[in-house]
């Protein structure tokens, strides 16, 4: 089988998160962790970007919010979607020749290789935003415009990464 469809969630709904998740169930090797972290027991999951086959909210982004998630991404800084595995662009045009799950993509000087696997998460007070690695390439070649308050959190916010393990635990 080839690469997933991507998940359609509407952005700013909230997720539940811990043992009674579909995403807490979905977490391999032990379904407590999230990439490698539990997720903080004390935020709200927000889901962002998970557009499935379409963009309903498009507009002009923040340069600095890009460059943020991009030094994130450059960074290695998301985590593992475990067993959910990799995922295509549904926003694409279909004629376009299939890529499988690596994007190249360009801004402002910089270049990189998208793939669809994984995702970021943002905490910005007690809420926290989970979106897919893949975000840049809708933002940048969907005109993807996620919420005022995404993008209030990746600049006012943190970027979690890899070293934040063991996030139920106040202290950031």
């Amino acid at each position: 089988a080839g690469p997933a469809r991507m998940t359609l969630i509407p952005d700013l709904q909230p997720m539940m998160h811990g043992p009674a998740s579909w995403f807490y169930q979905a977490m391999e090797p032990a379904p407590v962790y999230v990439g490698a972290g539990t997720l903080p027991s004390f935020a709200t999951l927000y889901a962002i970007g998970w557009l499935g086959d379409r963009v309903e909210s498009r507009g002009e982004t923040p340069q600095e919010c890009i460059g943020i998630l991009l030094d994130a991404y450059e960074a290695g800084h998301r985590f593992s979607d475990g067993t959910m595995g990799a995922h295509t662009c549904e926003v694409c045009p279909p004629a376009l020749p299939p890529r499988g799950v690596d994007y190249p993509f360009a801004w402002n000087g910089r270049r990189t290789t998208l793939y669809g696997h994984g995702h970021h998460l943002i905490l910005h007070g007690d809420s926290l935003f989970m979106c897919p690695a893949m975000i840049l390439h809708y933002i940048v070649h969907h005109q993807y415009r996620p919420p005022e308050v995404f993008l209030e959190a990746v600049v006012q916010g943190r970027i979690l990464t890899l070293a934040d393990r063991g996030l139920d635990r106040r202290g950031y």
